[in-house]
């Protein structure tokens, strides 16, 4: 049988795709470190979809294969977990900040800047953020990925949302403007070691 789509919530398995699925991901060693990566993972995606904001999607095929993280549209513009910049200016221990300082030390700062301006970058207007999009290594080529976004495209094409997300890896590039997407800018780390890119698909 072909692979389902299907919503799943805040399913450990998904931290553990995503995970595998990132872990040669250029943004993600840029974060963790290539050495420390792999380590760093689990904690950081098993974070982020246990606590992902309210009317956030969490989308696997229903043979754990590959995983979507989605942010709806009034969260849309804060990738990580609302108010945490704000809170750790203040010198307050957001939670995010606390589960991220020990994977990374005294870069903590220079990270969350760089989650800041990716907050700014976003589209004016309201739409859905793909936050991850993820397939296990062993089952990637097999259409897994294109099979979480479709159902997403067709609602907020039928909403009139956009999709906005940023690949950090250029060889996904191809795959999104096949589903429609447009680059429509890009942000890089402060080494300029990485590059986001920002991808929009306008709805149709």
């Amino acid at each position: 049988m072909s692979p389902i789509p299907r919503v799943v919530g805040a399913d450990p398995v998904v931290g553990q795709v995503l995970s595998d699925a990132f872990a040669r991901d250029p943004f993600m060693e840029w974060i963790f470190g290539r050495s420390a990566v792999a380590e760093s993972l689990p904690t950081w995606w098993g974070w982020l979809v246990a606590n992902a904001p309210e009317g956030a999607e969490v989308w696997g095929t229903d043979d754990g294969g590959a995983a979507a993280l989605w942010y709806p549209p009034r969260h849309a513009g804060d990738p990580v977990p609302e108010r945490v910049l704000d809170r750790a200016d203040k010198g307050a221990a957001a939670p995010f900040v606390e589960m991220l300082t020990p994977l990374v030390g005294d870069r903590i700062g220079e990270i969350l800047t760089l989650f800041a301006a990716g907050g700014e970058a976003h589209p004016p207007e309201p739409h859905w953020y793909l936050s991850a999009l993820g397939t296990r290594r062993d089952r990637q080529g097999q259409g897994l990925g294109a099979l979480l976004v479709h159902p997403m495209i067709d609602r907020c094409d039928d909403d009139g949302l956009g999709i906005y997300l940023e690949s950090s890896n250029p060889r996904n590039i191809p795959f999104y403007h096949r589903l429609g997407f447009e680059v429509v800018g890009e942000l890089s780390t402060p080494d300029n070691a990485v590059m986001l890119t920002g991808m929009l698909r306008a709805a149709r």
